[in-house]
């Protein structure tokens, strides 16, 4: 039995971010036979609105594998945190940098998902925030994050030009806490990137193959499609992976096959191939 496995943005969604109409039958007639999922680094708030037609059997990998929920359950059933130590030592680290960042909470008691925003001044900042605002997140904080003992810290997101960040990982990841840190393109607002730092286990690598046990099945099950960098871990868990183009060039060491996006429509046409 096979279990495939899909990023959204620039792999399953359209040009558009979105999927037609044609894609949610397909992938709903698929699911009534087959295991199939997606993994993204999208928020579960912004999973629950872009899929909300899809009829989902198995739990979705959101945050980059910092979270695996039942697409409509606010409780998670795994969640790979930054510890409350690393945060703050993250947190220095970027204010030392003048980046502007957002941090991701889980809280435990009322079981929401919260950001918390230090302060909205970039064309990157302002970008991120029209998009919370966009999947009607109903918990936007404008504080900077503080230690609270009912929450848990998830992702800490920065958006900015891309070459800023670019010379700026490299100290990051030398000089800051062992910590997981994707860098990827932004589409959607020219010269911009976005920098998510998670947790150690917060990838999705380990996420598929959690789940994977958690439905009875190994890697040698496990198919996989992506086209960014937090795709990789991925790739190196999977029994065959798809990158899908234009990718991340490191996907390449892993991948079966090099796809065109083909708006959207290359992974479900892969998939019928495969089944």
């Amino acid at each position: 039995m096979k279990v495939f496995i899909t990023d959204l943005d620039g792999t399953l969604l359209n040009n558009n971010s979105q999927l037609s109409n044609q894609q949610v039958d397909t992938i709903n007639e698929l699911i009534k036979s087959h295991h199939f999922t997606i993994a993204t680094g999208r928020s579960l708030i912004s999973v629950r609105s872009i899929l909300k037609d899809i009829q989902f059997k198995l739990p979705v990998i959101t945050n980059n594998g910092a979270i695996i929920a039942n697409i409509n359950d606010s409780k998670p059933l795994l969640i790979n945190t930054l510890s409350k130590t690393e945060t703050l030592a993250a947190l220095d680290r970027l204010k030392n940098l003048n980046l502007e960042y957002f941090v991701q909470t889980f809280c435990h008691v009322t079981h929401n998902y919260k950001v918390y925003i230090q302060a909205v001044t970039t064309p990157g900042s302002q970008w991120y925030l029209e998009q919370r605002k966009k999947y009607q997140d109903r918990h936007i904080i404008m504080e900077p994050y503080s230690i609270k003992e009912s929450e848990t810290p998830l992702q800490i997101v920065i958006v900015d030009k891309t070459q800023k960040l670019q010379n700026l990982l490299g100290p990051l990841k030398n000089q800051g806490p062992q910590l997981s840190y994707f860098l990827l393109d932004n589409p959607w607002l020219p010269e911009n990137s976005w920098l998510d730092i998670s947790g150690t286990n917060a990838n999705k690598g380990y996420a598929c193959e959690w789940l994977c046990q958690k439905i009875g099945l190994t890697k040698n099950d496990l198919y996989v499609f992506g086209d960014g960098a937090n795709d990789e871990s991925m790739f190196q868990s999977a029994h065959k992976s798809y990158a899908i183009s234009p990718h991340y060039n490191e996907l390449e060491k892993y991948c079966e096959q090099v796809l065109p996006h083909n708006d959207g429509r290359s992974v479900l046409n892969k998939i019928q191939q495969l089944i």
